[in-house]
């Protein structure tokens, strides 16, 4: 309860007296936090290294989910289809025993099939390793928004139009990793969730003046169907598949409220919907438990995320709950965003 309570006010999403006496005790530790970071990545970005192939970073400045996973596949299949051999260097954020590798590289591994998803803490020791064993010519840094130390062809900065900054303070009192100003690195700016975001010109007027120079594009997550966890995606169900059914859901993940809605938008009714922390790692009997009580209400289905499976995976030694489906979700551009993405993607191999 105490972490929810914080999360709320570092997400600008709780007020009230109490609220903002708890923020302003943590300010003097966001400064310090924000003036340590400042002189780390000003250090580090003295000796920035120059790696041995094209490097494109996905990032964001917030902790929490933005949504970036998506855009990273988006960006190695593109890269992949236009004659480019990619691999994407994961820090495997979550992970521990049996998912030592996090739940993130898991679900791209699982996508990105002829793609390397390589995992190690040292993203310079990872790149040379893709290199070497796979004769990549591209790393794409998942999360790489914080590595300072290392010389990137493009940096791409993905931000959740719902709440792009919380309450645009620093970690603890707010949920920025940096302060704003170092949004003046990026290259190019992804606006997530726009379909449930409302008016986003605000939010990229703010952003085209911490990187005057840097594109903003706009995309939306839509559900492209529903398949088994203990399958494979070309078992796929259609979108409208459990339109008009009671389901059950459950997630680990840093915005579950964007995925329930999403099932909502499918026509999908949830009559009963379990929340755990980011990365969470399940038992056995706790998702027994759910199986059976999704059962007990007649619920038609039990639904959950691509990054909840990945784990489900694991924990199951492959072998997930057969009455268990997973939420698929892909990304679409507004507009002509996309080719201007593919464009950006395109003129690093032109430089």
């Amino acid at each position: 309860m105490v972490r929810e309570y914080l999360q709320s006010i570092a997400e600008a999403k709780r007020e009230g007296i109490a609220a903002g006496m708890i923020s302003g005790i943590l300010l003097p530790f966001s400064w310090f936090y924000g003036g340590c970071i400042f002189l780390l990545a000003g250090l580090r970005s003295l000796r920035r290294r120059k790696l041995p192939c094209v490097v494109i970073s996905v990032g964001n400045i917030t902790w929490g989910g933005t949504g970036k996973t998506p855009l990273v596949e988006f960006i190695a299949l593109f890269l992949k289809n236009n004659g480019r051999s990619p691999a994407v260097l994961s820090r495997g954020y979550g992970g521990s025993g049996k998912l030592a590798a996090g739940d993130e590289p898991l679900m791209l591994r699982r996508r990105l099939q002829a793609i390397p998803v390589l995992t190690d803490k040292k993203r310079e020791r990872s790149c040379l390793k893709a290199v070497k064993e796979f004769s990549v010519d591209t790393v794409i840094l998942d999360d790489g928004f914080q590595q300072w130390g290392i010389k990137k062809d493009l940096e791409i900065v993905a931000v959740d139009a719902l709440n792009p900054f919380g309450n645009g303070r620093v970690i603890p009192a707010g949920m920025l990793r940096e302060p704003l100003s170092a949004l003046k690195r990026a290259d190019v700016f992804i606006l997530t969730r726009c379909e449930r975001a409302g008016d986003i010109a605000p939010l990229k007027r703010k952003l085209a003046q911490f990187s005057p120079r840097a594109g903003i594009l706009a995309c939306r997550h839509s559900v492209s169907g529903f398949f088994p966890a203990a399958g494979t995606t070309r078992e796929m169900l259609d979108a409208r598949a459990f339109s008009g059914s009671e389901v059950t859901v459950f997630s680990g993940i840093a915005v579950p409220e964007s995925f329930e809605e999403g099932l909502r938008a499918t026509g999908a009714r949830i009559a009963a919907a379990y929340r755990f922390p980011d990365h969470y790692l399940y038992g056995r009997r706790e998702i027994d438990g759910i199986v059976a009580r999704s059962a007990g209400q007649g619920c038609r289905a039990l639904i959950t995320t691509e990054k909840d499976a990945a784990r489900l995976l694991v924990l199951y030694d492959g072998k997930p709950p057969a009455e268990l489906w997973v939420m698929r979700i892909e990304l679409e551009f507004e507009g002509d965003d996309a080719e201007r993405l593919r464009d950006r993607l395109r003129g690093v191999y032109l430089s």
